[in-house]
């Protein structure tokens, strides 16, 4: 099954999740309005079908939505913390 696709915008703002930003960051970043942002994640959400951010998150790493090999970020910790339990075979339920 192929993954979903997400428009050039949604994978910008998917990128931004995965570093663990908030969705006015996010604006910030890409010179956008909060509630545009607000409505990419739950575009991103929908089409990914999951029900929360982290979940999206995963499902990208899973699936090499938006980062390969090396070119994964690492901003903060929690994408760390998320990377190891992905390799420890952890379960968030998708």
């Amino acid at each position: 099954m192929a993954p979903p696709t997400l428009t050039p915008r949604e994978l910008e703002a998917l990128r931004f999740l995965a570093c663990g930003m908030r969705n006015a960051t996010i604006a910030e970043s890409l010179g956008i309005k909060h509630t545009t942002v607000r409505n990419h994640v739950e575009h991103i959400l929908g089409k990914l079908g999951v029900h929360s951010r982290l979940e999206a998150v995963v499902f990208a790493a899973e699936h090499r939505l938006v980062w390969s090999g090396t070119d994964q970020p690492r901003l903060r910790s929690e994408t760390l913390v998320l990377e190891n339990a992905l390799e420890d075979g952890a379960d968030f339920g998708g």
